[in-house]
């Protein structure tokens, strides 16, 4: 039967709901269920039969009932359970189509597909936010439902550099050739490239970029200098102004250019003008409102000017027949970043302290103190420390911050004394602050010690014994407080008392063999106390514990004769009233060996400096009459003074001298002399060193040159691969004598730089190319020029050139010792971004103008939108190539006008958009 207690249960449960596509889903067992084989119900639940674990990344969404199904067993009956667990699908996150700004201006995102929102970059937390990027930036955004599921999105922010087309300027030319210069290249008074010139009002049209004043009438012309912006950026526009002067009248028209060493920084010192050649300081004025300027001379008060970009005009009055001439000048003033060195610190002495500035992106500390923002500093004293906070304009401002240096407490010294229990036996009472060096502290008993009144401890009637205090001097934030302890010891002065030691001996002595130690002297070092009827005299000992005596051999030497023997005597005071000796410290002897020969070696050679060493460390060898070489036909006794050297400052227990004999018969000396060929050559080439001297077989030879070591007679070959004038030595030798020969080789060599200025040009443009060659040794240097027949020479330094299509141009150099150098260069001829649609097409099949399309040069990508006239999209494509065939969801459409949106992005990265009108006719 099946127990009536235990009959099987399946019930379980999910934690639902959850999100499709995240992870795995578990069960939760009730209590004494069994996991059996789970299924569930619709289809579409990817779940383990086994553990009832749901994949909920192969699930789809959805509401689904899990039966948890455990079999029968003996008289136990099947058990079933169910449970739901909801899926729910994630949202459809949209952050939005890609934009494009211009740098600076603002872009609003806005995504949708759920509840809550969160950027990257902790942008923002809402559907909709404002950004404000300063490069091209992708943004993502998580969306997420009432359920809590997400789903993330992207979306590009593109940023285009604003269009800059310069400052205003001016000039002023004749109106005859024959008196002055009439005519202006205007491409020379504009600072930006890639603009185009309009004339205003009845200025002339320009000959390319040049104006002309011959017959013109006197009086002023201007021009529009138009830099085309990447929309949405708008165009940028700079005024010309030519002033077309009657020069036989006026024969020096008055000129007013000039221009600022701009960027300045607010608020030190000021900014003056530099004229242009020839031109006049008039009357100088400033817009916008902000700039303090002085009229006469154009300089620029900063302290008293506000941060902006102005435009300052020079006015030259009129004069006579000369008219009036104007010039203006932009002038930019940077504000100063706000310096901040952080808050006031306390720190004590000893202690780090870290100094963190802020304000810029430079930053340096007084007296070297670090250039990061961050410092650790370690000041003895209280120190104020100045940062310098400058930033990427260079302008700078200055902070203070003072660290503020405690000196740490100090107790002094522990320290102790003796009272008596009975003032009538002697002193009871001790002024503990008469035990104290420092002032300012508070004593707090220890233990059982008594209170103290006021700073007097007294022993009056107190158990014989040790008491103790705390001496307390507080340290000042964040400085710990210092204790030094205190110690009284409360005697019965009554009792006869062994002697107490107050100095103990623990001495070192240095002894020659055969000395002893001076004993009695030691002893009188010994300071001891306390009722000297109870002192019996002193006591050596050879251990520790005082229970040998020592004796004579004790002291005596019996090391290896040349190590320093340490022996350890101790020494004590005797007392009528105790047996034990009272320790009165150690005597640490320091024995040191007599003279033996044994330890020396000795090293004697023909023709050779002899040599004495000692294999005892403790040894010194003092030369007294040694030679430093031994030549031949020389011979003598070499004399060394042996001494052991013991510890610094003693002196020797020993010194006795040591003699060696030496010799060297005559030997005949070897002559060095040699040839170098060629004695000029280039880097990398070979050199011949032949040996022509005299020399016995048995003698070496040693040649160095440029860094190089060769042996043997020769000859040899030496490859040289640097440059400059080298020495090839020659060194003959044998065991008696050397002889050295000397003689020069120059190298030469060419280093070469190839420039092409520009590298890049437009189809017709002229490239400037320009060898620098250097020779190390030589000056006199031809070039050879290969590449296509624009070159305007062929055998000078920089020569010109003016391809039609890409093209290389390589130069070979040599100087007069015949060395060479090559390099080339690559010159890249760009075509212009063109993209071209045409106004009307005729989709009717013919072939002709069937599709309308976008055509042109360098177009990398692009996205044509076809809109009606009633706002409805048509048609779209990014696919290179595609056009719009005239249909809507494959139906012709009608005749008429439709429009056109085109964004295209050129190989060279630049953008445009285009709109327009197209006709389609069939």
């Amino acid at each position: 039967m099946c127990g009536r207690l235990n009959p099987p249960t399946a019930g379980f449960s999910y934690a639902s709901p959850f999100c499709v596509g995240v992870g795995t889903a578990s069960i939760t067992l009730d209590a004494g269920a069994t996991a059996g084989l789970f299924t569930a119900n619709p289809a579409g639940l990817s779940i383990n039969a086994t553990t009832g674990e749901v994949d909920l990344v192969a699930s789809t969404a959805g509401t689904h009932t899990v039966t948890n199904t455990v079999a029968a067993s003996g008289a136990c009956p099947q058990a079933t359970a169910m449970a739901n667990i909801s899926i729910n699908a994630l949202p459809t996150a949209d952050a939005g189509i890609d934009q494009s700004i211009c740098q600076g201006d603002n872009a609003t995102l806005m995504a949708s597909g759920g509840t809550n929102y969160q950027w990257s970059d902790g942008a923002g937390n809402t559907a909709s936010i404002i950004v404000n990027p300063a490069t091209t930036t992708i943004y993502t955004v998580t969306v997420s439902d009432a359920a809590a599921c997400s789903a993330t999105d992207d979306m590009t922010v593109i940023v285009n550099n604003a269009a800059d087309a310069g400052a205003d300027n001016s000039t002023t030319v004749c109106d005859n050739s024959g008196e002055g210069t009439s005519t202006i290249d205007l491409s020379t008074l504009v600072s930006a490239a890639g603009g185009v010139f309009a004339p205003i009002g009845g200025a002339p049209a320009l000959v390319g970029t040049t104006f002309d004043g011959e017959g013109l009438p006197t009086g002023n012309y201007e021009y529009n200098y138009t830099v085309a912006g990447i929309a949405p950026c708008p165009d940028d526009v700079a005024t010309i102004s030519i002033t077309v002067n009657d020069c036989a009248a006026c024969p020096n028209p008055p000129t007013a250019g000039f221009s600022y060493a701009s960027p300045f920084c607010v608020g030190v010192g000021t900014a003056s003008i530099t004229l242009n050649a020839g031109a006049t300081a008039g009357l100088f004025t400033a817009n916008p409102a902000g700039l303090s300027i002085n009229a006469t001379t154009g300089e620029v008060d900063l302290v008293a000017s506000t941060a902006g970009t102005y435009t300052v005009t020079n006015t030259v009055a009129a004069s006579g027949a000369c008219p009036q001439a104007t010039a203006m000048a932009n002038i930019s003033i940077n504000a100063l970043p706000t310096a901040d060195a952080g808050i006031d610190q306390s720190i004590c002495q000893g202690d780090n302290a870290t100094l963190m500035a802020s304000g810029g992106t430079n930053y340096q500390w007084s007296d070297g103190a670090g250039n990061t923002a961050s410092i650790i500093v370690n000041p003895a004293t209280t120190t104020i420390y100045t940062v310098t906070v400058s930033d990427a304009a260079a302008c700078s401002a200055t902070d203070d911050v003072t660290v503020i240096v405690n000196n740490s407490a100090d107790a002094g010294a522990d320290n102790s004394t003796t009272v008596c229990d009975n003032s009538g036996e002697g002193t009871s009472t001790i002024d503990l602050s008469t035990l104290v060096s420092a002032a300012g502290g508070v004593f707090a008993p220890i233990g059982g010690a008594p209170a103290l009144a006021g700073t007097t401890f007294d022993g009056e009637g107190l158990p014989t014994g040790n008491y103790e205090y705390n001496y307390t001097v507080a340290g000042i934030a964040p400085c710990p407080d210092d204790v030094a302890t205190i110690s009284i010891t409360v005697n019965d002065c009554a009792a006869l008392l062994c002697p107490t030691i107050t100095t103990a001996l623990d001495s070192l002595l240095l002894l020659c063999v055969d000395k002893e130690p001076d004993f009695p002297a030691l002893e009188d070092a010994v300071v001891f106390s306390g009722n000297s009827a109870t002192f019996s005299g002193f006591a050596w000992y050879s251990d520790a514990a005082m229970t040998t005596l020592a004796v004579p051999t004790d002291y005596a030497y019996s090391g290896d004769g040349c190590a320093e023997q340490n022996v350890t005597l101790y020494l004590a005071i005797l007392c009528s009233l105790d047996p034990t000796p009272i320790a009165a410290g150690s005597l640490q002897l320091v024995l040191y060996p007599p003279f033996d020969t044994t330890y020396l070696n000795s090293v004697q050679s023909e023709c050779t400096v002899p040599i004495l060493t000692s294999t005892c460390s403790n040894y010194t060898i003092a030369p007294d009459n040694v030679p430093t070489e031994v030549n031949p036909g020389d011979s003598g006794i070499a004399l060394w003074t042996v001494s052991y050297n013991g510890v610094a400052g003693i002196d020797p227990c020993f010194s006795e001298p040591y003699e060696i004999a030496y010799s060297c018969p005559a030997i005949v000396c070897p002559e060095a002399s040699f040839t170098a060929l060629p004695i000029t050559m280039c880097a990398g080439d070979v050199a011949t060193l032949t040996f022509t001297g005299t020399a016995l077989p048995t003698d070496t030879y040693t040649w160095t040159i440029a860094g190089q070591t060769l042996t043997g007679a020769g000859p040899h070959s030496v490859e040289i691969n640097s440059s400059g004038n080298f020495e090839a030595i020659l060194i003959v030798q044998n065991a008696a004598c050397a002889d050295t020969a000397v003689q020069f080789i120059s190298v030469s060599d060419l280093s070469l730089t190839l420039t092409a200025s520009p590298t890049t040009i437009t189809s017709g443009g002229t490239v400037l190319l320009s060898a620098n060659a250097q020779s190390v040794l030589g000056n006199d240097i031809s070039y050879t020029w290969l590449g296509d027949a624009s070159l305007s020479c062929t055998d000078c330094a920089t020569p010109s050139a003016t391809p039609i299509t890409d093209a290389t141009y390589s130069v070979t150099v040599s100087d007069e010792f015949g060395c060479m150098a090559s390099a080339a260069i690559g010159v890249t001829v760009a075509q212009p971004n063109i993209a071209v649609l045409p106004s009307a097409f005729s989709p009717n099949g013919d072939g002709i103008d069937d599709l309308f399309r976008p055509l042109g040069e360098n177009i990398a990508t692009s996205e044509l939108f076809i809109y009606n006239r009633w706002g409805n999209i048509l048609f779209s494509t990014t696919t290179l190539g595609e056009g719009w065939d005239g249909t809507h969801e494959g139906k012709p459409v009608e005749i008429g006008v439709y429009v056109y949106y085109l964004n295209v992005i050129f190989s060279d990265g630049k953008t445009e958009f285009y709109k327009g009108n197209v006709t389609l006719i069939r």
